[in-house]
């Protein structure tokens, strides 16, 4: 009985051993070839580099590429004195059509109607500097005591009224003005070299200083031919003046800017003048 158990043991053994070796047979072996592989695995990138984008959305450029201009044929500073005066809001309607900036040397006006000019040539983008209180040339030029008199009462006064501290300054007349005599004139210059106070002269001339009143056309002429003649690449401080009595500088305001602008020149304002003009020092 034993016996027959363990042969019947023996052949099913046998046969299951038979039956593996069919199935292995069949069976093709395992490919070496990854693309036959059924799962493909995704490689981990390690290299982080970013391409640029080709989209214009994401185009970073912040400042514009300008293409170089000519330098300018020169700069003019437009330099107004005397004012405030009823002619003010002209100079200041023409300033702001043509937008070019000038510098105001202004004198002490107590007039109502004139006092809000000055902070107006101020909000307008222009440059508000000293003249004098009086503009009486025998009492600021007395004595060093009268001229910084003259000259604190004028700086005081448009502080009340602006709430800025000029320092800036014209001399009534200029520095070559006969009245401001050695050693007045070089003791105030010491004291404005102490105090770095600046003073600015001239170098053109629109001639409506004069007593006679020129036509528009002849100070055009004046300011035109006084800078032309200046050569090219120069500096030009032009004296004009804002007076009731001389309406022609207004009116010839706007020829003379189309004439410089057309010929190359640019326009600033005097506290961007690197070496001022002085006629003396």
């Amino acid at each position: 009985m034993g016996d027959d158990v363990l042969k019947n043991m023996i052949k099913s053994a046998a046969l299951v051993f038979a039956v593996f070796l069919i199935v292995s047979a069949c069976t093709p072996a395992a490919s070496d070839n990854s693309s036959e592989i059924s799962e493909t695995t995704v490689p981990v990138v390690t290299d982080t580099t970013t391409l640029p984008s080709t989209s214009a959305e994401t185009t970073t450029t912040s400042v514009p590429v300008t293409q170089p201009t000519a330098p300018p044929a020169g700069i003019v500073y437009l330099t107004i004195d005397d004012g405030p005066s009823s002619l003010t809001p002209l100079f200041l309607e023409v300033l702001a059509e043509k937008q070019v900036r000038a510098t105001f040397f202004v004198t002490r006006k107590e007039d109502e109607e004139l006092r809000p000019y000055y902070r107006q040539i101020i909000d307008a983008g222009h440059q508000l500097a000293l003249h004098s209180a009086s503009h009486n040339y025998s009492q600021i030029y007395k004595d060093i005591d009268a001229f910084f008199a003259d000259y604190g009462d004028i700086q005081e006064y448009i502080y009340h009224l602006t709430g800025l501290r000029l320092s800036a300054y014209r001399f009534p007349g200029g520095t070559s003005y006969p009245h401001l005599l050695r050693p007045l004139r070089d003791d105030i210059f010491a004291r404005f070299r102490e105090q770095d106070i600046p003073y600015y002269d001239w170098n053109v001339s629109s001639g409506d200083g004069a007593a006679a009143m020129y036509p528009p056309e002849k100070l055009v002429t004046h300011v035109v031919d006084g800078v032309l003649g200046r050569g090219a690449g120069a500096e030009s401080v032009v004296l004009m003046h804002d007076a009731d009595n001389k309406p022609s500088t207004a009116e010839a305001l706007p020829e003379i800017i189309d004439r410089l602008a057309g010929a190359g020149y640019v326009f600033d304002i005097l506290e961007n003048l690197k070496i001022p003009v002085h006629q003396r020092e």
